[in-house]
């Protein structure tokens, strides 16, 4: 009897872990983020000062308005930002106007993994500096404004290893870009530590 009630609790234990995995792991037919022409996501705009003061940055709208053809594969963009992306599965491709790169820009993972690491040139308040920018998403499960996504950190570090820059941004599957949260020390660029200078969030989508 002993024995059987063992293997009940066992059983029990693996059938909560599977769940919470399962939670975890958005459906994979919910593109990250919904792209076709026309589709519109509206954001209302928050700027922040250094004292964490916040300041109304009104609203702002992106429209996809383009389409790209790269290696037999239909991108979609915004024309005005230059940026083109792609779905396959969980993962979210983007290239420029002329395909001149390709990379992952988000992708839905369990746990923390880094997507891409390379030499990067970033502008602090028009000056350029260089050093390398690290993109890494975070496991899919944090809710904001009630949206279940997955976090993208794009961090950026100087040549001393010093933090510059960092922009955070959350996509939920089935809806796209929920938030996107920029930071960086504008008085004292690649210091040790920085601030949140402007944050969008999600106010009304469009999807056609």
């Amino acid at each position: 009897m002993k024995k059987l009630c063992y293997i009940s609790v066992l059983l029990l234990l693996a059938a909560g872990a599977c769940k919470k995995n399962k939670d975890y792991t958005p459906p994979k037919q919910q593109d990250l983020w919904p792209l076709a022409m026309g589709n519109s996501w509206t954001y209302k705009v928050t700027d922040y000062t250094a004292d964490g003061a916040s300041i109304d940055g009104g609203i702002i709208t992106y429209t996809i308005d383009a389409s790209k053809t790269f290696n037999g594969k239909t991108y979609y963009g915004i024309s005005s930002m230059n940026q083109y992306c792609e779905n396959e599965s969980n993962t979210l491709y983007e290239t420029d106007s002329t395909g001149s790169y390709f990379r992952i820009l988000a992708k839905s993972v369990e746990y923390t993994d880094t997507l891409f690491k390379q030499a990067a040139t970033y502008n602090i308040n028009g000056t350029d500096y260089t050093g390398t920018m690290a993109r890494v998403a975070s496991a899919y499960g944090t809710v904001i404004n009630n949206y279940t996504c997955v976090e993208i950190t794009d961090i950026y570090m100087d040549a001393t290893g010093k933090l510059g820059k960092k922009v955070v941004a959350y996509y939920s599957p089935g809806t796209g870009p929920v938030s996107f949260l920029y930071y960086s020390n504008p008085e004292h660029p690649n210091s040790d530590s920085v601030y949140r200078t402007e944050g969008l969030i999600l106010d009304q989508v469009s999807l056609q």
